[in-house]
């Protein structure tokens, strides 16, 4: 009998150590939750434990077609306007808290797992840098590079690719051939990009299709940022894992493109050195970041090539969503079709001689067109927010909200553009429906009213983010979009 004790003990001590490691993993869940001191902030019971609730929501939104943010949406009736969403993390979703959390007086730090989640181990990428301070010395050297001054210098580069665009469209239309608008103005979007960036295109418009599977890799690595944005473990475990990078593809096509045309562009460069200060003279975003590498030292090369390459990722991806969203809309209302092709060429005809409306259409044209904007905006706002949440860490003093809500110091607030979109009380009870018309003046209301209403929306919007993170390229997809449109809906009718 003596012989079966240490047999037993043997047998149940897995079974003990288990037991032991989910306690500890219980008790650990436990402390962090009450170290946050986020109790008085309601929200679901398991958040207030773990990311898995608001990881597996994320997770859901990508696999099921429930609309934006669906979940967030009908908390806001279940929890009211601050919602905490993980152990240490709380949403918010009143619009008067945006210059609270992030205007330029509290300066709040972006979270500490967010900027490897973006931008892998670059750390000088203006989404992932952390504190306000170093992120302006960043920004300085390639803001002139975008801003409203600069976008003339572009429009050429956008007027050639849309002239690409339409000669391979008539093309398609002239052999019969059905024309997958959303997918050919996706193509664009990157050849225009890569355009704007590189001063040469990507090659989609000429080859008719995702020839190098970039755009399905943009795709899929967007839904994995959704998922990881909310539950940060898991990039934690895949991406940021030294164990997988024994694993890791080969630099994709696009990144082998970006770096000859830089090295190209640089060796040029070191060349004629008089060019590198002739930044208000540069042909495109690279030549005016190279141009800016005199004056500013930290341009180095490798940033050169993570600057522009970003550059057309995000932007490309960005454009894309908001032309996707509008094409849908107008298939569906061709009244509105119709409405928006009087207009613009009503607009042209006034300005110009008919023989001068062929071509693509001026960028202050299209901003004299009121419903072109309103298309436009909503569109935006439909779809061209972004579903991640935009956090930021609160200080040494904690934080108070507009509505007299504390939040603790080390607390991570955040806001979701998407969902901010679709709030009914600034949107209107049919926030959740296409309408261009809420941008425009209502019967019976006057101007004052109207111009208070439509602020009010604007500042309730962050799609392009808000204060000194704002998305410098902002300018850059407004004036694609609106030449894109005033120039493809005075030729063609989608349906």
């Amino acid at each position: 009998m003596a012989l079966s004790t240490p047999l037993t003990q043997q047998a149940v001590s897995p079974l003990y150590l288990t037991a032991a490691v989910l306690v500890a993993v219980l008790l650990f869940l436990f402390v962090q939750s009450k170290r946050a001191r986020l109790g008085h902030i309601p929200g679901p019971w398991l958040a207030k434990y773990t990311n898995l609730w608001r990881g597996y929501q994320a997770w859901r939104l990508n696999h099921h077609n429930e609309g934006v943010n669906n979940y967030q949406i009908n908390m806001i009736g279940r929890y009211g306007d601050v919602v905490r969403i993980g152990p240490k993390h709380v949403l918010v979703y009143d619009p008067e808290a945006i210059d609270t959390i992030y205007g330029f007086r509290e300066r709040l730090d972006k979270a500490k797992w967010q900027a490897h989640l973006f931008t892998g181990t670059d750390q000088t990428a203006l989404v992932s840098i952390q504190d306000e301070k170093t992120h302006g010395i960043y920004r300085r050297p390639i803001a002139h590079a975008y801003s409203l001054s600069s976008l003339k210098g572009y429009e050429p580069y956008i007027d050639e690719t849309i002239e690409k665009l339409i000669k391979e469209l008539d093309k398609h239309d002239a052999d019969g051939t059905p024309i997958n608008m959303t997918r050919w103005l996706q193509y664009w979007a990157f050849d225009v990009m890569s355009k704007i960036s590189f001063g040469e295109p990507l090659g989609f418009l000429d080859h008719g299709y995702d020839f190098n599977g970039m755009i399905q890799a943009q795709r899929e690595n967007f839904r994995y940022i959704s998922v990881a944005n909310n539950f940060p473990l898991l990039d934690t475990l895949t991406k940021r894992n030294p164990l997988l990078k024994w694993f890791t593809k080969k630099p994709s096509m696009f990144f082998t493109f970006a770096r000859r045309v830089v090295s190209e562009r640089l060796a040029k460069a070191s060349k004629d050195p008089e060019a590198q200060s002739q930044s208000r003279r540069h042909e495109d975003l690279l030549g005016s970041f190279i141009a800016a590498r005199k004056a500013y030292p930290l341009m180095t090369d490798l940033r050169i090539t993570h600057l522009t390459a970003t550059n057309v990722l995000a932007g490309a991806n960005n454009s894309a969503r908001a032309m996707d969203a509008t094409i849908h809309w107008l298939t569906e209302h061709p009244e509105a079709q119709e409405r928006l092709n009087n207009e613009i060429r009503s607009v042209n005809m006034a300005t110009m001689k008919e023989v001068d409306t062929e071509g693509p259409a001026a960028l202050e044209l299209a901003l004299k067109m009121p419903y072109l904007d309103a298309v436009i905006q909503e569109s935006y706002r439909q779809f061209g927010a972004p579903a991640n949440n935009l956090e930021r860490v609160a200080g040494r003093s904690g934080l108070t909200l507009p509505n007299g809500t504390h939040l603790p110091p080390g607390t991570v607030i955040a806001m979701n553009a998407a969902s901010m979109a679709m709030l009914p009380h600034i949107f209107g009870k049919d926030a959740r429906v296409f309408n261009p018309e809420r941008w425009m003046q209502q019967k019976g209301e006057s101007e004052d009213e109207f111009h208070e209403r439509r602020l009010r929306m604007q500042r309730s919007m962050l799609v392009f983010g808000h204060g000194s993170r704002s998305c410098i390229g902002k300018n850059i997809v407004q004036l694609e979009l609106y030449k894109i449109w005033a120039t493809l809906l005075r030729i063609y009718k989608v349906s």
